[in-house]
């Protein structure tokens, strides 16, 4: 059986997780396996990279994702612990490459009632005693989230579901850039454009 799938962005290559922990990479255009490997612990959720298309994202029921670089899959380019429980559902944030710049955002939530959200790139000490990835943490569960989604739009606008409620939510805390400014996606800057434009006519 398996536990998830995930297109890779130019729609070519399939890959699948399976309960005999496999990830496995299909050729979609050839119908056939291209390639695979197996982790040691049963891995639940994948989402492909879709700028740097090398990049997968896993999370498992040990509660750690990993990030695996395609190129050479033998161990994870990087793994991510934070999680109190299964990580259930991981997903790449959708935001646009900038200047040449990566999208290295990413969330999860788990079967512990969290979703966090993280920076791949950050390596700075956390002051909450949390991993240096670790950007925000959203408790407002009481009990395991079943899902999530971002807003394409917006920056870091979440909906999240569990079995008792829904709800939609977005860190309080400005996100800075290494330049120290907020970050700010081309469709919410394209809206405040347009609203400093209406204004003016007025």
């Amino acid at each position: 059986p398996l536990n998830d799938l995930c297109h890779s962005a130019n729609g070519q290559q399939l890959v699948t997780l399976g309960e005999d922990h496999a990830t496995v990479i299909w050729d979609v255009r050839a119908k056939s396996k291209a390639s695979g490997f197996q982790v040691a612990t049963e891995q639940l959720s994948v989402d492909w990279n879709l700028s740097e298309s090398h990049l997968l994202l896993t999370g498992g029921k040990d509660g750690v994702l990993h990030i695996w670089d395609m190129r050479q899959v033998h161990t994870p380019f990087k793994s991510l612990k934070g999680h109190h429980g299964e990580v259930v559902q991981v997903k790449w944030c959708p935001r646009e490459v900038t200047d040449g710049v990566p999208n290295h955002f990413l969330a999860s939530a788990c079967a512990g009632g969290q979703t966090i959200l993280w920076n791949m790139s950050a390596d700075e000490p956390n002051e909450d005693g949390e991993a240096p990835e670790v950007l925000f943490i959203h408790s407002g569960h009481h009990g395991a989230v079943n899902d999530f989604g971002l807003a394409p739009l917006d920056d870091f606008l979440f909906c999240s579901v569990a079995e008792d409620n829904l709800q939609l939510w977005q860190p309080a805390a400005v996100i800075m850039d290494d330049e120290d400014e907020p970050r700010e996606s081309a469709a919410k800057r394209q809206r405040t454009e347009a609203e400093t434009q209406g204004d003016e006519s007025k």
